[in-house]
């Protein structure tokens, strides 16, 4: 009955859902799974991992997909940002450290606009 409500093709999380939803953190959070899998991290942090994963694999094979269906993914991808953030802010290559910064201020202003202004009721 979901169809109804419309349908996206099988790769719509990935291609769509998860880079909308995570934004300008997506930079952040592909370095943080990298440095999961190739550096000193213990494997209970590859656990929410494989749960977003499962997740976006089991919601891929439903026709009907929204992006609230992945919004469960936020904090689990949070942990793979903080690793991320505390990786290249302990660094000594300041071009690095800039583009981390300038990453996060990009989304103060997007903040205040989401918290303030759109869709206030």
């Amino acid at each position: 009955q979901s169809a109804m409500f419309g349908v996206h093709s099988w790769h719509w999380y990935l291609s769509q859902g998860i880079p909308t939803i995570l934004f300008t953190s997506i930079v952040f959070f592909i370095h943080g799974v990298w440095l999961t899998y190739h550096l000193w991290y213990v494997s209970v942090v590859k656990i929410p991992f494989g749960l977003g994963v499962w997740l976006i694999f089991v919601h891929s094979l439903l026709k009907h997909k929204e992006f609230r269906f992945v919004y469960p993914l936020l904090p689990l991808a949070a942990t793979y940002v903080g690793l991320s953030l505390k990786h290249i802010f302990r660094m000594k290559y300041t071009g690095i450290r800039v583009l981390g910064y300038i990453l996060l201020l990009a989304n103060i202003p997007m903040a205040v606009y989401f918290c303030l202004i759109h869709q206030r009721g």
